[in-house]
């Protein structure tokens, strides 16, 4: 039989459910100018620790900074801005901008600070469009 979709699913618009478009040649470079991704935060230990993406550039993370979010293998790249979405708490957005880099995380998963996840309503999934 059928398994039933994600609770999140009966949220999403037929138009964000749409599959996001692959690039045969550089699947990972760019993230789709609108994707679904699962979204986790930052504990705790993380603050005051160098980000992969340029602690010159970007300072130390900062977990009450809700500018940060790391990407995994296959996700967006390091600078790339993104204005997060959730799915499951009327809309609330924040911009993000990739400053580190999650070991733990696919090309679908994105952990952000816990200051970015709290002014998101706490959400497990988002929408984001890059800017």
């Amino acid at each position: 039989g059928a398994s039933e979709p994600p609770p999140f699913s009966a949220t999403l618009t037929p138009t964000q459910m749409r599959p996001a478009p692959t690039i045969a040649a550089a699947p990972s470079t760019v993230a789709p100018s609108r994707r679904l991704y699962r979204v986790t935060y930052y504990g705790p230990g993380f603050e005051g620790q160098p980000v992969a993406c340029g602690t010159d550039i970007y300072g130390p993370f900062a977990p009450n900074d809700p500018t940060t979010a790391a990407s995994g293998a296959g996700g967006p790249v390091c600078g790339f801005r993104l204005t997060l979405c959730s799915v499951t708490d009327g809309g609330l957005c924040q911009g993000v901008v990739i400053k580190d880099r999650c070991g733990g995380c696919g090309p679908d998963h994105l952990d952000i600070s816990r200051a970015a996840w709290l002014a998101l309503g706490q959400p497990e999934y988002v929408v984001a469009t890059s800017e």
